[in-house]
């Protein structure tokens, strides 16, 4: 979340970490997902609980044993939905589950490896309203960054590793040179980049509020930004609302290889404050999420258009385990024109961070996991 001010004659923005708290319910699921085929777990797969009507309720990741523990909201009829790295997803059957009951099951989840088809010019016209589980080249996509950024956002909740991370705040003005705060040293304990529930995104949007008229005596404060998390972003209403194009780019160096780009953006008669224009950057080979970048669809009459966005930057670290290692926001901020009755393009605030050591729960640098961090800056 970037909520912006206008500080005579400097520009404030601040960011925050948050973290949904779990449920008190008693009805649990305590099992153990395998491979069907030969019965070994499924480590650090990512479990969804959903209702009868298809509502997420919980989630969370198999330890190396496969097992997982979930708590529903109230009795009823559930299902569970397995989502692994480069493997298509997977739902159970539905069971019932009665008040105070805890479901002890074994999961044989079978193999389902994604077989990305060549890329055909047909995929690079954006395909309006994809469904999640469709045999298109975007939907399958999709579900690869769903299980990514589920993983990562469950393995940040978790607490089993320690991220050390640096945070910051930068001012870059269109005339004179940036400024930037001093660094902040923390912990990763929520997604980096703020965000909201996904229904109150889609009523409220992701710019939430505008700049008031413009005074240049007193500091004003501006809209707030959200940016999107590991669940917005394949909604019925997100996907209902948005078109998926899917091509190809060489790799920022000579070692990345082939990347496939999942570009989305509003269709048309898409409200600006819930619309988002973006990519998600895969490895052709694996697609193994790489990068998540996002523009915000609302602005300000005077800001140019990208002056407001996002990326985050993914690194897999040894074991499975999925993470955010760098992310940043910025937003447009104005000054008080001339004649004091308009406001002109300043420059944008831009908040970010990154993590930069990793310790084990007994205290112990985890060298591994800070090398692949460092591989994927």
């Amino acid at each position: 979340m970037v909520n912006v001010a206008m500080v005579k004659p400097l520009y404030a923005a601040a960011t925050a970490l948050v973290l949904g708290a779990s449920s008190l319910a008693a009805q649990q699921v305590l099992g153990r997902a395998v491979r069907n085929t030969d019965g070994t777990p499924l480590a650090e797969a990512l479990i969804i609980l959903l209702d009868d009507g298809g509502q997420e309720r919980a989630r969370t990741i198999t330890s190396p044993s496969g097992s997982f523990e979930l708590r529903a909201p109230r009795a009823g009829r559930y299902h569970l939905r397995i989502l692994r790295i480069g493997q298509r997803g997977w739902e159970t059957p539905p069971f019932d589950l009665a008040m105070e009951q805890i479901s002890r099951p074994t999961i044989r989840a079978p193999d389902r490896p994604f077989e990305l088809e060549e890329l055909t010019a047909w995929a690079r016209r954006p395909t309006c309203g994809v469904t999640l589980g469709d045999a298109s080249v975007g939907a399958a996509l999709l579900e690869a960054a769903q299980t990514a950024l589920g993983l990562a956002e469950a393995e940040v909740a978790t607490g089993r590793r320690i991220y050390a991370t640096e945070s910051y705040r930068r001012t870059l003005p269109v005339v004179g040179p940036p400024e930037d705060s001093v660094a902040i040293q923390g912990k990763l304990a929520g997604w980096p980049i703020q965000s909201a529930a996904p229904d109150s995104l889609r009523r409220t949007g992701f710019v939430q509020g505008d700049w008031p008229p413009p005074s240049p005596m007193t500091a004003q404060a501006g809209p707030i930004y959200f940016g999107p998390d590991a669940r917005v972003l394949f909604t019925d209403w997100f996907l209902g609302t948005h078109c998926i194009s899917v091509d190809t780019r060489t790799g920022r160096s000579s070692d990345e290889g082939t990347r496939v780009v999942a570009r989305f953006k509003p269709a048309k008669g898409t409200r600006n404050a819930a619309a988002l224009n973006g990519w998600l950057e895969f490895d052709r080979a694996s697609l193994a999420l790489r990068s998540l970048n996002f523009e915000f669809a609302a602005r300000p009459r005077w800001a140019p258009k990208g002056s407001g966005g996002g990326e985050i930057r993914f690194a897999r670290l040894p074991g499975g385990v999925w993470l955010p290692v760098q992310w940043s926001m910025r937003a447009p901020v104005p000054k008080v024109a001339g004649d004091g009755h308009s406001y002109r393009f300043f420059g944008v605030v831009e908040t970010g961070g990154r993590v930069t050591a990793v310790r084990r729960p007994d205290g112990q640098p985890d060298r591994e996991a800070e090398a692949a961090i460092t591989a994927a800056e």
